[in-house]
């Protein structure tokens, strides 16, 4: 009885957290000078044998399994207030996994959108280098969103902030800001639109 309550708490558990120590996060970014204020920052897996790429968003979407995730800008508990390009909820139990676990091994995606869903969004971040989910049976394992220096982003880019990001510090640059991109649909029926504007003031 002992043994399974204790193989009963040691369940592994996720988190959509990029928050540190308020000063060397990685933070979540529209461009160089703008962090984003609101959207989504979704931590989950795809299918085994999917292999995430850039292009169709909407079958990224579809495929992706969210385990957890939180509203980009707040609140942020640790900086305690609503602050843009981090994001910061509550750990959430994914059960015990073991070798035979249908998450067991999966790789870790960070997945990120502005709009309040992946679903409603019209730019995205999407990274993994967040490693596979292990077998928690030796004791409790935690996954959070962090992505590191290294990772190198499948949609979206690597980029580099200049500014006061927590509202707690002096103005810094943060070399491993990432940045999401457009949709490439909805950067193409913004140039469209843009096409026919300038053929109409031309007539």
């Amino acid at each position: 009885m002992l043994l399974s309550l204790t193989l009963s708490t040691q369940a592994a558990t996720v988190q959509a957290n990029n928050v540190l120590d308020g000063s060397s996060e990685t933070l979540f970014a529209v461009d160089a000078t703008t962090l984003l204020s609101t959207g989504i920052a979704a931590l989950g897996v795809f299918p085994t044998g999917f292999v995430p790429t850039a292009g169709d968003i909407p079958n990224l979407i579809t495929n992706f399994t969210t385990l957890t995730s939180g509203p980009v800008g707040g609140p942020i508990a640790d900086l305690g207030g609503n602050f843009p390009g981090f994001v910061q909820v509550d750990a959430v139990s994914i059960g015990n996994i073991s070798d035979a676990s249908p998450l067991f091994n999966r790789t870790l995606y960070g997945f990120i959108g502005n709009g309040a869903t992946l679903a409603s969004s019209t730019a995205f971040l999407l990274y993994g280098g967040l490693g596979n989910i292990q077998s928690d049976e030796a004791g409790e394992l935690a996954y959070i969103l962090v992505p590191t220096s290294g990772t190198v982003p499948i949609i979206g880019s690597v980029g580099s902030f200049t500014g006061n990001a927590s509202g707690i510090a002096t103005p810094t640059t943060r070399y491993t800001t990432f940045v999401l991109v457009p949709e490439p649909s909805t950067a193409l029926l913004g140039a469209v639109g843009a096409l026919a504007l300038l053929r109409r003031r031309r007539a």
